[in-house]
């Protein structure tokens, strides 16, 4: 892993709090918390009593003039501040790992479904994901599911989409969108849905006509897998043309080149199901590129989303008053990307993390290397 200095993403952080009545740094708060959270810790009373068991070694690092925070002052300084202020510090740490690879650039929404209080709406993070590198590129909070779209332009301006492919689910299916993607010189996947004009219903009746007459005269590209799985045999049919003839509303779709359908057949227990999916895309008819963009997609729920719930138990975390959860959520982020260039630890994700809560010295030289 490249020697990264953690602590000097933080120091120009903007502390909120009046000046005369601050008993600890703001970089040493998060710099604890950060620590913490990469030994396992998943609230603010492991983190004040991982913080307080590891005094000697912090003392080595910072000043801690006035000894370790109460759990209480961990958690107002998560609570009150602006969310803005880490993910600077979040991009400034991306910017700085090397080889980010060209490639696929997920985004979607997770809900933290713990961060919610008598049955109101989850909060919801929406992300940008570097499949290829595994990495977090952004990530911002909406209120509701429904609200990813205005969350999604937001992310698009703070990425480089340049030479890559970004994809989105149906959510993301705007006017707005595509076309700043395209002014981005990056291409795109994006999954129909039905109210977007008749663009869906054009597509879904073109394919559909298309599969009954065998593809009589049309030029397309195919490619198919085959997954078995626990008594469960699906097989994915990938079609894509860039026969736009029958498509009346091509022109409102910046640099729309294709479009694309997946016919997938299920067979489990001796019943058979089926299901078609739809997009619009800017690359061209390769069937094999357009395969691996909709199973790319995938990726930020399979591997990010994973990684979130099942090694930081974020779907569980009661963490939610104020900016608590959204800094917290950024936090375990900044975490996952340091983790993921660690290579010294070999395994899965899950397995690196078990290992540095059993080997905490390693763990906190990876926060404090080159300080």
């Amino acid at each position: 892993m490249k020697q990264i200095n953690v602590t000097k993403y933080f120091e120009e952080m903007e502390d909120y709090r009046q000046q005369g009545k601050i008993d600890h740094q703001l970089i040493e708060i998060v710099i604890m918390t950060v620590s913490a959270v990469l030994c396992g810790a998943e609230n603010y009373s492991q983190i004040h009593h991982f913080a307080t068991i590891k005094e000697d070694f912090f003392r080595n690092y910072l000043t801690l003039e006035n000894g370790i925070p109460s759990q209480d002052t961990f958690e107002r300084l998560f609570r009150y501040t602006n969310p803005k202020e880490f993910e600077k510090s979040f991009m400034k740490l991306i910017n700085d790992i090397v080889g980010i690879k060209k490639g696929l650039r997920p985004i979607d929404g997770k809900a933290l479904r713990g961060a919610n209080d008598f049955g109101e709406n989850p909060i919801y993070m929406v992300s940008a994901w570097a499949k290829e590198s595994g990495i977090v590129l952004a990530s911002k909070k909406v209120k509701t599911k429904s609200n990813e779209i205005t969350a999604i332009p937001e992310i698009l301006k703070l990425i480089d989409v340049k030479g890559c492919i970004v994809t989105i689910d149906a959510m993301g299916c705007q006017e707005k969108i595509v076309k700043q993607i395209a002014e981005a010189k990056g291409d795109y996947v994006i999954s129909l849905k039905g109210n977007q004009g008749t663009t869906k219903e054009d597509v879904e009746d073109f394919y559909q006509d298309s599969l009954k007459l065998g593809f009589e005269d049309i030029k397309y590209d195919y490619y198919e897998t085959l997954e078995k799985s626990h008594g469960r045999i699906e097989t994915k049919k990938y079609y894509i043309t860039e026969d736009l003839s029958l498509i009346p509303t091509k022109e409102k779709w910046s640099n729309l080149k294709s479009i694309g359908m997946v016919h997938s057949i299920i067979e489990r227990n001796g019943k058979t199901s089926e299901e078609f999916r739809y997009h619009i895309c800017s690359i061209s008819a390769d069937a094999k590129e357009y395969a691996y963009a909709v199973r790319g997609h995938w990726s930020i729920e399979n591997n990010f989303n994973w990684i979130m719930d099942v090694c930081f138990n974020e779907d569980r975390s009661r963490i939610r008053k104020d900016h608590g959860a959204e800094n917290m959520a950024i936090i375990r982020r900044f975490v996952m990307n340091i983790l993921q260039h660690e290579k010294k630890i070999k395994g899965s994700f899950k397995t690196k993390l078990k290992a540095l809560s059993w080997d905490i010295d390693y763990a906190l030289s990876l926060i404090f290397a080159s300080i």
